[in-house]
């Protein structure tokens, strides 16, 4: 259908915070940094039931993030990433690549030192 977006395309509404009146749209983006829409690759649904971004490795902590913010952008309660539940789901993905997860959060802190909640993929692939 002619001007249909798919649900990684479509522009999305997110909170900026909580007990915020304030609103954030989510665009895709094909200009990377300009102030009002993400850097192209990177978005999420507000209940982040989806997300889009670059995959990231600790070896300090050896645990995968998927960020979705870019570092620069405004962030949101989780910090702009996630921490993967199952490194196994990520098959021959590596650090850099850019992603399209579907899955559920959980509960945000629950590693140490750290804002982001583990993320319990559904699916994963490479945009």
């Amino acid at each position: 259908m002619a001007g249909s977006l798919s649900p990684a395309a479509a522009p999305t509404l997110a909170r900026a915070g909580s007990g915020s009146s304030s609103t954030v749209w989510n665009r895709p983006s094909t200009a990377a940094g300009s102030p009002d829409q993400p850097a192209a690759g990177f978005g999420y649904d507000p209940q982040y039931r989806w997300l889009r971004g670059k995959l990231e490795y600790s070896q300090a902590t050896q645990t995968w993030r998927l960020r979705y913010i870019p570092p620069d952008g405004a962030t949101d309660n989780y910090g702009g990433s996630v921490i993967i539940s199952d490194a196994s789901r990520l098959g021959g993905l590596k650090p850099g690549d850019l992603v399209y997860a579907e899955g559920t959060p959980g509960t945000a802190g629950a590693t140490a030192g750290s804002f982001a909640p583990v993320y319990t993929l559904a699916r994963i692939a490479k945009q």
